[in-house]
């Protein structure tokens, strides 16, 4: 369990108590981890040892060239940059040391393989947060219910949005929001921020209202426009050109739209112009007579489909039911152009044990931080703060933050209204 090793730690009751918890396996209830649909490394840039705000230059000019005219021109870094915020969660389990006299590793309610699955489950329901709140800019629960400020979650546009400030995006709308809808032209992404301003004529939009998950078209329609995305310098990415587009969807559309996209993979009667014919059979020709007459079979070819082969359907835990986002790998391994920032204390899965509470705040902190609560003259084993006389516990702190990007290797589907 990395650098904190709860043998040597505790001793003592405490140490039967803590010892049995971590053989604890007959306490395992139903839990299941959530699968990576984030694509660490592409769709999310992540950021290991994180300090509490990461901040990443984002280089942006002017582009072309400019005419000679006998003065020398030059250009400056515009300043823009995108940042993560590191938050804390936290995760406990108690048992009543009264109450199992004779221990019983059940007695705690979460066994230790139970606990580090909810711990690893919380950044991909951040990062599903922050789309459910794509066209509102306030990262939201399925239900419609904002995150706590607490976990830092930055869910605007910190690149294309922000009415003319830099990396900075505030109401609702499509102003510096994640997702802009189709024929909002008055908050339209500019292609270049340092260079544009938000408008029909140069902007850009990867949202859509009404949207039927079941029709094939659709997505041709939307792909087609994604392939006219431009880079800062007016230059096409075509986002769809290559392998690895996936179509996030919650669980509720994801069978749906898997047969769809497994029908449509494989065309019939693609592959051969006319159908060909194969007798198959034996001969039922008359008796005496010279012609034969055999059964005949169509045959017929297939191909695969240019479009809908090629996309992956990725179920999201925690997504609300009237979303689905279509992702494009980001054109270049570098951080501003992932959707999601990433970052975490230490090393990844690393449990330090901690005794002083404002450590959190110091930029160098562990990613699990242990806070034992087994002192038998401490406030909880004697009842304080809403415990039970007995009691002792272990309490994990995770530090971990979120934010989103930008919206611009993404389109947004929605099924009713954006709001």
């Amino acid at each position: 369990m990395g650098l904190w090793d709860p043998i040597n730690q505790f001793g003592g009751d405490a140490a039967f108590a803590v010892n049995g918890w971590l053989a604890g396996w007959k306490a395992k209830p139903v839990v299941m981890p959530i699968a990576p649909w984030y694509a660490p490394g592409d769709m999310t840039q992540v950021y290991p040892g994180a300090k509490l705000v990461t901040r990443a230059s984002v280089p942006i000019h002017s582009p072309g060239l400019d005419t000679m005219e006998g003065a020398w021109k030059f250009s400056k870094n515009s300043g823009l940059y995108i940042q993560v915020k590191r938050g804390m969660g936290q995760k406990g389990t108690k048992i009543n040391t009264f109450e199992a006299a004779e221990f019983d590793p059940t007695s705690f309610d979460m066994a230790p393989e139970t606990m580090a699955i909810e711990i690893g489950n919380q950044d991909p329901l951040n990062l599903a947060y922050i789309l459910n709140g794509c066209y509102s800019g306030t990262p939201q629960n399925a239900a419609g219910t904002a995150v706590p400020p607490q976990f830092k979650l930055i869910g605007y546009d910190q690149i294309y949005g922000g009415n003319g400030t830099l990396g900075q995006g505030s109401g609702s709308n499509g102003s510096g929001t994640l997702a802009v809808k189709n024929g909002d032209t008055t908050h339209y992404k500019p292609v270049n921020p340092a260079r544009d301003v938000m408008g029909a004529s140069n902007g850009w939009y990867n949202a859509e209202e009404n949207f039927d998950f079941s029709n094939p078209q659709s997505y041709v329609s939307v792909l087609e426009y994604m392939a006219t995305r431009k880079a800062m310098n007016d230059v096409e990415l075509n986002l769809v050109s290559g392998p690895g587009l996936r179509l996030l969807i919650s669980y509720a559309r994801y069978e749906r739209c898997r047969l769809l996209f497994e029908v449509f993979e494989e065309l019939a009667n693609s592959g051969i112009v006319s159908p060909f014919f194969a007798t198959e059979g034996i001969n039922t020709t008359a008796a005496n007579t010279l012609a034969e007459s055999f059964n005949q079979q169509a045959l017929f070819g297939t191909q695969k489909n240019p479009v809908f082969g090629r996309m992956e359907v990725a179920p999201v835990t925690g997504l609300r039911n009237d979303l689905a986002v279509i992702v494009a790998p980001r054109p270049r391994p570098e951080p501003q152009y992932a959707t999601f920032l990433l970052a975490h204390g230490g090393k990844l899965g690393e449990y330090s044990l901690q005794t002083d509470p404002m450590a959190m705040l110091a930029d160098s902190v562990p990613h699990i931080a242990v806070f034992p609560w087994t002192a038998t003259n401490g406030p909880m084993f004697f009842g304080g703060n809403g415990n039970s006389a007995g009691d002792i516990g272990l309490s994990m702190v995770v530090n971990t933050g979120a934010a989103a990007v930008s919206g611009l290797c993404c389109h947004f589907l929605f099924s009713g209204s954006a709001t």
